[in-house]
């Protein structure tokens, strides 16, 4: 009798335990049945606009991997074939020590790749991750995938509803490749898609059709106005960093967490044809969003962020309501009332006027300058100013 329970309860067991197997078993099945007909060599591998080459670990003097390089090789070499145009070079970077994506990019400029062909992913610290972002924050639906591992990064991808063709990398490039070589160009974060450099005019519309909140749009002026203000103070883009200053937060109204913001509104841009390397500044200003303050540009706009809320705030509640009589002392003091404007962080706007490398109370001062260049536009010229004329007995002058 409890030889029969006995029998009954393996018979049992082994029944679960097979169909626990087949559960665990069988998506994996199907994905790799399912991934044959994708996987390619570079010879036949099918041309799409971007190759995504994941990470595989660096040595302990920050150079790539063998199978690291293997990768890179196979993406170059896929590249020289016009196979691809443009190359994602996705790893992990949460260490300033361990640079993932610009080793695997010093190693393709070493191949002769061109610097504006690749696209660096800072924050692709798992196959989920590279993926999600892929679709996410790079706005790629179709793509190639180079991996020794093909059946687990399709399976990452297909997850995130991604066109994917993955293949193992094949052959070491010939000599000729490797000993290529190019110029390269500093920009190697932008992945462009044939947008050229909206006018201000254009830029000013997409926040008025998005922003509502007069407030708002006002800060992303007052923004402009300090992007502006630095851009011609360090000799560059001027028009480049006023755009980015005004359009920086277009998206808040509609993606009001920093969970969304500004990620959900890169996609949005690209519909528009902003350049990449605008949208890719933004997007440095966000939270979780894996792209590093590695810019001068990235930098000002952090700093000129936050602080001109707290200028606007100080001079709305001085007695002129205005900037033009507004000094870096008026700031000072209330910057010491931790009460006043408390949602505001005094700590990370001292540490990004620092990263910005401008001492903090003369970033003030600018930011004030800055703004009262627009003051009529920011609603903070004020009341009209009586001041006496000390040559007579009347008071004439005005100034408004």
């Amino acid at each position: 009798m409890l030889k029969r329970i006995w029998k009954i309860i393996r018979s049992i067991l082994l029944a679960l335990l097979s169909l626990g197997l087949l559960v665990i078993l069988l998506p994996r099945l199907i994905t790799t049945v399912g991934s044959w007909t994708h996987i390619y060599n570079v010879g036949n591998a099918p041309a799409e606009r971007v190759a995504i080459v994941f990470g595989a670990g660096l040595a302990r003097d920050g150079s790539p991997t063998a199978i690291l390089r293997d990768r890179v090789e196979t993406a170059v070499q896929l590249y020289w074939s016009g196979k691809v145009q443009k190359l994602l070079l996705s790893g992990d970077n949460r260490f300033a020590s361990y640079n993932e994506p610009e080793a695997m990019r010093q190693y393709a400029l070493s191949l002769g790749v061109p610097d504006d062909v690749i696209v660096l992913d800072y924050a692709g610290r798992r196959t989920y991750d590279t993926c999600f972002r892929a679709k996410a924050i790079f706005g790629l639906d179709s793509v190639l995938l180079v991996t020794q591992h093909d059946r687990q990064r399709f399976r990452g991808c297909l997850h995130h509803q991604t066109d994917t063709r993955a293949w193992k990398p094949g052959a070491y490039l010939s000599e000729k490749l490797l000993s290529s070589t190019s110029a390269g160009n500093p920009n190697h974060y932008s992945l462009p898609r044939g947008g050229s450099m909206l006018t201000r005019e254009e830029a000013l519309s997409l926040v008025r059709e998005y922003v509502k909140n007069e407030g708002l749009v006002r800060h992303m002026l007052s923004v402009e106005a300090c992007m502006r203000f630095y851009g011609e103070k360090f000799g560059e883009d001027v028009e480049g960093w006023g755009l980015l200053g005004l359009i920086h937060d277009f998206d808040w109204e509609i993606h009001p967490t920093l969970e969304e913001h500004p990620s959900k509104g890169a996609p949005m841009l690209r519909e528009r044809g902003v350049p990449e390397d605008i949208i890719q500044d933004i997007l440095s200003h966000g939270v979780g969003t894996g792209v590093p303050r590695d810019t001068l540009r990235r930098k000002g706009l952090y700093a000129c962020d936050e602080i001109t809320g707290l200028v606007t705030a100080v001079a709305l509640v001085r007695p002129s309501r205005s900037l033009l009589d507004l000094e870096p002392s008026s700031i000072k003091k209330k910057w010491k009332d931790k009460a006043f404007a408390a949602g505001t962080d005094r700590q990370e706007m001292a540490e990004a006027a620092q990263e910005f490398g401008i001492e903090l109370w003369e970033h003030v001062g600018n930011v004030i300058t800055a703004m009262r260049r627009i003051a009529p536009e920011l609603g903070l010229v004020g009341k009209s100013l009586h001041v006496r004329n000390t040559s007579g007995p009347q008071s004439g002058s005005i100034i408004r």
